[in-house]
């Protein structure tokens, strides 16, 4: 049966605007709770990565100069503070056309990750996590690599926060601001990751941020590669920016 969403473009009334970003959702499969079904489409894995709101100036940048076809080896990554990509003038949700042309320059994205704090209400809480999925929807349907991300919270959100995550798959999760450095903030996180696992099997974890954390010897003993970069825009890029043109 087609989603609602499937066709809206076809039969929108006269003076009606996609405010609900319909046009994202095009050619999903979708699953119980009504999320895209989302796979890892990257051939490569990253080797640097850049946050959105660097990758938008070094896009500014490129086009000021007419450099219209340049590329940059690196993938784009959210995990920053909420106002750097999800602000109401320029956010991904908002402005995901600017956001998919930017990485179109770019080895791809990883680590659309849309807050969802322990005191959010529980509808907001589904709909991080469902923003999640659908532009990482919409960034495979247009064929740009993407690595899709992970994100649980306290343990009421595990009904719901690995939906649409692939099976056996690479997977990315984000610890940069995550306060592991504190014993206090790792039970939950530890406890998560353990449930990912357990449900989803990935046979790769892209970790953005520190992975020197105990949890993450586990992972490894169990079977499963980490692969480990630097939550800042990564030496390895800044030292090779001259020569991505």
């Amino acid at each position: 049966m087609k989603h609602p969403t499937s066709n809206w473009a076809e039969r929108p009334r006269a003076g009606i605007s996609d405010i609900w970003n319909s046009a994202l959702y095009e050619g999903a499969n979708w699953t119980e709770l009504d999320n895209p079904v989302v796979a890892s489409t990257a051939k490569e894995m990253p080797t640097a990565v850049i946050p959105w709101h660097e990758a938008k100036r070094t896009h500014k940048r490129k086009m000021a100069k007419g450099l219209r076809d340049y590329h940059v080896d690196a993938f784009i990554h959210c995990y920053i503070d909420d106002q750097k990509f999800d602000g109401e003038r320029e956010g991904i949700w908002k402005q995901w056309r600017f956001f998919f042309e930017v990485a179109s320059h770019f080895d791809g994205i990883l680590g659309v990750d849309f807050s969802t704090n322990a005191d959010f209400p529980e509808p907001v809480k589904r709909f991080q996590f469902h923003k999640m999925h659908v532009i990482e929807h919409g960034a495979i349907q247009r064929g740009i690599p993407t690595i899709v991300n992970a994100r649980w919270g306290t343990q009421e959100t595990w009904s719901y926060c690995f939906d649409a995550l692939p099976e056996n798959d690479v997977l990315c999760i984000g610890v940069v601001g995550s306060g592991l450095r504190n014993l206090e903030n790792r039970p939950m996180f530890d406890a998560g990751l353990r449930r990912l696992i357990e449900l989803k099997h990935p046979k790769t974890l892209v970790v953005v941020g520190s992975a020197n954390y105990p949890i993450f010897d586990e992972v490894r003993a169990s079977g499963i590669t980490v692969v480990q970069l630097d939550g800042e825009t990564s030496r390895h890029f800044k030292q090779k920016e001259r020569r991505h043109v």
